[in-house]
């Protein structure tokens, strides 16, 4: 009993805290480890071996979540998996810009999600400026309109009809059927250019019918600049 009280007296394995004794464990500790404020909430040696455990498993779950979720970078273009469509886009369009820009894309490094944004933003510009340009078209097309409407009056009509079937029979004159002559200024939107009108309006003007009725013009014996321009030396 000379060892009681005595505090250099070893501890005993009641002492520890490592089985749930009642000894003061944390006295136990190095100095520099007492000093350490996070492990006086614990009770003992056992509980600070679980909670070390619960830390690990938590942050190998952490990691993996963390690998889960890593950005993706594809190493060839195909894997960026860009659509080949953008609702209100031509296909030919934004399939040209995918394919482009997935090289684009590889080359800089960019991630699916960011190439995926990147691709979205830039059809996104592009079918806006598509849009712009239609929108200029028809105000420029309008104006025309108006402007020709205020000088042909009622005979507006008559004398669009008129000059593009002058521009259709010069066409027949030169070998292009009627119908392909149409299809070309449908399909191609030279028909609907302002210029192109002016241009029309004024042919049919230089050109009477009573040319083509007499086989004059491109197809008879005087030259077409003699018949667009007749007063030309």
């Amino acid at each position: 009993m000379a060892d009681e009280g005595n505090p250099n007296a070893p501890n005993t394995p009641d002492d520890t805290g490592a089985g749930g004794g009642s000894g003061n464990w944390y006295d136990s500790l190095p100095e520099d480890l007492r000093g350490n404020e996070a492990l006086k909430g614990f009770d003992g040696v056992e509980s600070l071996a679980k909670a070390h455990l619960t830390a690990q498993d938590e942050l190998k779950g952490l990691r993996e979540q963390i690998e889960g979720g890593k950005p993706v970078i594809p190493d060839k273009p195909e894997g960026y998996e860009l659509p080949a469509k953008f609702e209100g886009a031509p296909d030919e369009m934004a399939g040209e810009i995918s394919k482009q820009l997935s090289q684009i894309a590889l080359a800089a490094g960019l991630t699916k999600e960011q190439a995926g944004k990147a691709f979205s933003a830039l059809m996104a510009s592009e079918l806006q400026g598509l849009k712009d340009e239609v929108a200029a078209i028809e105000r420029h097309q309008a104006e025309v309109k108006a402007e020709l409407t205020k000088q042909y009056g009622d005979k507006y009509a008559e004398t669009m009809n008129t000059a593009f079937l002058r521009c259709s029979e010069i066409a027949g004159k030169v070998g292009i059927q009627p119908d392909a002559f149409k299809a070309f200024l449908d399909q191609s939107a030279v028909g609907d250019d302002p210029t192109f009108i002016k241009f029309a309006v004024g042919l049919a003007q230089l050109v009477s019918s009573d040319n083509f009725e007499r086989g004059a013009g491109l197809g008879g014996n005087e030259s077409a600049a003699k018949v667009l321009y007749p007063n030309m030396a």
